[in-house]
This record gives C-alpha cells, sequence and structure tokens, in this order.
C-alpha cells in the first residue's frame, strides 16, 4: 500500500467528495432533528424512493446490464439508468463499467483497479481517492457502451445531471409537499444522506464481498457470497456466484435468495421493457458446487 501510495497522487475532487458528504450528511441530521424535529413522511418517502432509484440504477443499470450485458433493456430504463445512475455520484456509466470490466479481468491482481489484496479500505474506496497512471482508463474496453446516444449524453453531461436528480430533485419535491421545511429535511435525508448509504453501498461489495462470506462456486478468487450483503445491496452479495457466472442476470440464483435487482428485471421482463435475460443452467451451477466440495475434500486430506 505504501509503495503504491507513493506512485500516487491524490484526486482531490473525489477526495473532498467522499469525505464531506459523510460529515455534511451528519451535520444535516444534527441540524434537522434541532430545527424540525425527526424527519416525517415526505422525507422517510423520498429518501427511500431515491435510495431504491439511484441504487438500482447502480446494480441493475451500471452493473448487470451495461458492464456485463445480463439482459436487454428498451431505452426508456436506460434512459431511467442514466439519470438515477447519475444521481448516485458514482461517475458516468461509461467511466463505472469501464473500472468494473477491468476489475473482471484482472480480479485480484495489481491491475485490478480495486484489488481486494490490497486491503480492505483500499478496496472499499481508498482507491477511488488515489490516481495512478498505470490505472488510467481509454475506455477502449467499453466501445460497446460508447454506441449509446443516452450513455454518451449522460457521460458528458454527468455532474449536471446528477446535480438534478440527486441533490436538486428531492429538494423540489420537499418544497413542493411541505414548504421550506420539507425542503430542507429532503435535502438531507433525500439527498445527503442518500448519498452515503448508495456509496458505501456499493463500495462494500468491492471490499467485504471479498473479504467475509462462502465460496460454494469458485476458489479462483477472493469473492464471496454473503446473505447479509445481499440484503443491503439490492442481491449484490451473492458475489462469488456473480464472479463465477458474471453474465447471469441474477446474483442469488435460488428463489429464495434476496435479490431485489433480480425481481426489478424479471418485473419489466413481464412488462416488456426487458428481454433476453441471461441464466446459467442449474447443471452449470451444480457441476461448479461439486468441483469446489472436491477441491475443499482434497484439500482436507492433503492436510
Amino acid at each position: 500500500m505504501t509503495e503504491y501510495v507513493a506512485m500516487s497522487k491524490i484526486n482531490w475532487l473525489n477526495s473532498v467528495f467522499l469525505i464531506a458528504t459523510p460529515i455534511l450528511a451528519i451535520a444535516g441530521i444534527i441540524f434537522h432533528f434541532a430545527y424540525f424535529g425527526p424527519p416525517g413522511l415526505v422525507e422517510l418517502l423520498v429518501f427511500l424512493g431515491l435510495y431504491f432509484a439511484c441504487g438500482l440504477s447502480i446494480t441493475v443499470g451500471y452493473h448487470r446490464l451495461f458492464s456485463h450485458r445480463s439482459h436487454d433493456a428498451s431505452w426508456p430504463l436506460v434512459l431511467f439508468y442514466a439519470i438515477f445512475g447519475a444521481g448516485a455520484f458514482q461517475n458516468s456509466i461509461i467511466e463505472w463499467c469501464s473500472d468494473h470490466r477491468n476489475h473482471h479481468k484482472y480480479t485480484d491482481e495489481e491491475t485490478d483497479p480495486y484489488s481486494a489484496s490490497r486491503g480492505f479500505w483500499y478496496s472499499h474506496m481508498g482507491w477511488i481517492l488515489v490516481e495512478d497512471n498505470k490505472f488510467e482508463n481509454d475506455f477502449s474496453n467499453v466501445k460497446d457502451l460508447q454506441e449509446s446516444k443516452i450513455i454518451m449524453w449522460q457521460h458528458n453531461n454527468i455532474f449536471l445531471i446528477g446535480a438534478l436528480s440527486g441533490i436538486l430533485l428531492p429538494v423540489a419535491i420537499g418544497y413542493f409537499l411541505a414548504g421550506i421545511s420539507g425542503a430542507i429535511g429532503c435535502l438531507v435525508w433525500g439527498g445527503i444522506v442518500r448519498i452515503v448509504f448508495v456509496h458505501h453501498g456499493t463500495f462494500l461489495i468491492n471490499s467485504a464481498a471479498h473479504i467475509w462470506g462462502k465460496q460454494p462456486y469458485s476458489q479462483e478468487n477472493t469473492s464471496k457470497d454473503s446473505f447479509w450483503l445481499a440484503f443491503l445491496t439490492f442481491g449484490e452479495g451473492y458475489h462469488n456466484f456473480h464472479h463465477t457466472f458474471q453474465a447471469d442476470y441474477r446474483n442469488g440464483h435460488r428463489w429464495y435468495h434476496v435479490d431485489p435487482s433480480k425481481w426489478w428485471i424479471r418485473s419489466f421482463k413481464l412488462l416488456g421493457l426487458k428481454s433476453n435475460l441471461k441464466s446459467t443452467p442449474k447443471h452449470s451451477v451444480e457441476i461448479a458446487r461439486m468441483n469446489v466440495k472436491f477441491e475443499k475434500s482434497m484439500n482436507k486430506l492433503s492436510e
């Protein structure tokens, strides 16, 4: 880690934003409680609405649709993901997916942008705070995404779209429904606090999902399956399955697995807005599981 930082320089924009938002969230909560009391129904609904809209735009849109092409989506949904993904403040679809494809291509290696081998905090958010020339991306691995006018529109206007959907929209809804107190409350809860929650939910998949959990499908990398992480991250916590079967639109492949992203995709397929859902055959999943059991048994015998 020391050697890496020495070769890097601080990304001040990312650093200030990621450090300031939790501080502003705590200060905003204290201020709101002091002057307006606990959050009301308006603040709760705006927080939940944008938490799901922005969170699912990352997990379903940025991740499963754009990064892995696990299914197809109609243009209204692509536009939805572009707008509310920007409101999650995790960069544009182009940059996010380029990093993520490199993560899968070089998992745990030095060229993995957020390699878990560098430690929890580096993979959680440290990699965002620094810049390194060897990780400079020319986006050659996302040429397919650059063919979309909606995606390129988002990439070229990411900060404006993010400010409108992630900050000004909750303020406007709060003001319309509850006046100035609602505007302030929705700015705090639906804006700043929600940004922090969505940020660190995503970051946990880069960090915790490579440290804690089980490896039922593959031991080739550090990815793990965790029910608790899946519960907190719209189903993304079944990470060992995902790394093993990257093109699958599901992360939780069993019917009882908590995977809201999977349910969202299936629901819009019924409405005719999604199609070509890719899923791994059951026998392939079971073969992977049996191979891991065999490997673990052989390791115990050798010990």
